[in-house]
């Protein structure tokens, strides 16, 4: 097994070795930490958060981040892998977010959409960001649910859907209040 670098953000490191920047080599390298560490449906928890180097978590939304954006959808429900619980979509934040002042390079937005839809970025695409503390403390957890085009996909699940057994017949709605909380804890980041 390859050594996994000592934090995946180390920029000492990089511009020691005259690196530049590159969001498609930390999307890669953070890729392969998150295999070697987790397995397929497996909860994320503050271990792995701090052993990967501080990865935030980023869900792409629009322009406007609103509660109703979070209700889950059809696509929502689909198991992913061995995970069955229902939730959102988000992935881990490769591009260290709060190292860069909550600012995202175009090249970085780009992958980051890229690698959430299948598709380029336009206008009304906008990225968000926040930790794991955030999540646990709006009532959700965090669950690894990476698929073919994202090895850094992740489900957020609101936490009373976990003590349910699946398949369900019937998961109830997400009360508008949890959506609300859910919806307070991400930070829009700026298009630098």
């Amino acid at each position: 097994m390859t050594d996994m670098p000592k934090t995946i953000f180390d920029d000492e490191t990089r511009r020691s070795t005259g690196e530049e920047f590159s969001p498609q080599r930390r999307f890669q390298n953070i890729e392969f930490a998150s295999q070697l560490l987790l397995n397929p449906g497996q909860e994320v928890d503050s271990q792995t958060i701090s052993t990967l180097g501080y990865p935030g978590v980023l869900l792409v939304g629009n322009s406007r981040l609103n509660s109703e954006a979070l209700i889950l959808r059809d696509v929502d429900f689909q198991a992913i892998g061995p995970l069955r619980f229902p939730g959102k979509s988000v992935m881990f934040d490769f591009l260290d977010i709060p190292g860069h002042g909550f600012k995202v390079g175009r090249d970085g937005r780009e992958i980051v959409i890229q690698r959430s839809f299948g598709k380029g970025a336009d206008r009304h695409d906008a990225i968000y960001f926040t930790d794991l503390d955030s999540i646990l403390g709006a009532g959700f957890k965090l669950f690894y649910a990476p698929v073919k085009t994202n090895g850094l996909h992740l489900r957020i699940v609101y936490e009373p859907f976990t003590r349910l057994s699946y398949p369900a017949l019937k998961i109830p709605e997400i009360p508008k209040d949890d959506l609300h909380n859910l919806q307070q804890i991400w930070k829009k980041v700026t298009l630098d």
